[in-house]
Parts: structure tokens; C-alpha cells; sequence
């Protein structure tokens, strides 16, 4: 009797090795990882219209929070008629991460709001955002193509 218990966690613990073989593990965003993933993402065209990079003070303007981020970037739409918007912010530690993903769900909460009558056509792009954290980082997006962003993030990561 303990002889076939034995052998059958034996087999059990084979099988759950092999199947972990082929499990992929994610390691944390870094700066390099993130600067290539902007890179990445700008060259792929995944927005509605062309796209202009914020300067810092337009960046802390808008994204009032990211004042204590130690590295940033982030794009928006020309026209400012579209809703299409790109950034990627570098917390200092894990307790302002969480405070930048609050702040920017409150943020999109309002451009939702703004969008539903000043432009309704752009509320899908808005309610499927991305919002995505991997280490220090937080990575925001709002276009045409979420499910496209979040392959992008996914190969980033």
C-alpha cells in the first residue's frame, strides 16, 4: 500500500515536471525592456491617428501624479479629437506604483466621462484601455488596438 502511494506521487511529480518544462516565466519590466517597448509600440502604427510625444511639463500637467516617477514618456494623438494615448511611467517603489494605477484609473474615469459627449465614437477606445503593471512600471494605452498592446506588453515582459 505505501509502495503504490509512493510510486503514484512519484508519477505525479514526473508529470507536473514535465509540464512545467514548457511554462514561461515572466521577469519584472526594466528601463531598457520599457524604452524598446516604446519604441515598439510608436513603429507599429496601433493608433487612430498620428501620435506626438509630450514634453516632461505636459506630461506632469496631465499625469499630475507621476511627479515622483523616475522615468516617464508618453504620446498623445495631434488632433486632440481622438482619445488615442500612450505612456509608460517608472515608480520609485511598489507604494507609489499602486497610487500612479489609482490616480490613472480616476484619470481615464474622467476622459470617459469627458468623451461620452464630446466625442462618443472614441468611449470604446476609452472603456477597453490597457492598464498594465510589470515590476515598477505602469504602461497605459488607449487606441484602436488593445489587444495588440497587450501582445506587445506580453513579448515586453
Amino acid at each position: 500500500m505505501k509502495k503504490s502511494i509512493v510510486v503514484t506521487i512519484s508519477a505525479l511529480l514526473a508529470v507536473l515536471m514535465l509540464f512545467s518544462c514548457g511554462v514561461e516565466t515572466k521577469s519584472p519590466m526594466t528601463r531598457e525592456r520599457a524604452e524598446k517597448l516604446e519604441k515598439e509600440v510608436i513603429e507599429s502604427a496601433i493608433f487612430s491617428e498620428e501620435m506626438t510625444k509630450f514634453g516632461d511639463n505636459s506630461i506632469k500637467m496631465i499625469f499630475g501624479f507621476c511627479e515622483s516617477a523616475v522615468w516617464k514618456t508618453g504620446y498623445t494623438g495631434v488632433s486632440g479629437a481622438a482619445a488615442d494615448e500612450f505612456c509608460i511611467f517608472e515608480a520609485p517603489d511598489e507604494s507609489e506604483l499602486e497610487k500612479y494605477e489609482t490616480q490613472l484609473k480616476e484619470y481615464l474615469a474622467d476622459r470617459l466621462v469627458q468623451f461620452r459627449d464630446y466625442a462618443p465614437a472614441q468611449v470604446p477606445k476609452l472603456e477597453s484601455a490597457v492598464i498594465e503593471k510589470s515590476g515598477l512600471f505602469l504602461i497605459y494605452y488607449v487606441g484602436p488596438e488593445s489587444q495588440k498592446m497587450r501582445d506587445l506588453i506580453s513579448k515586453a515582459v
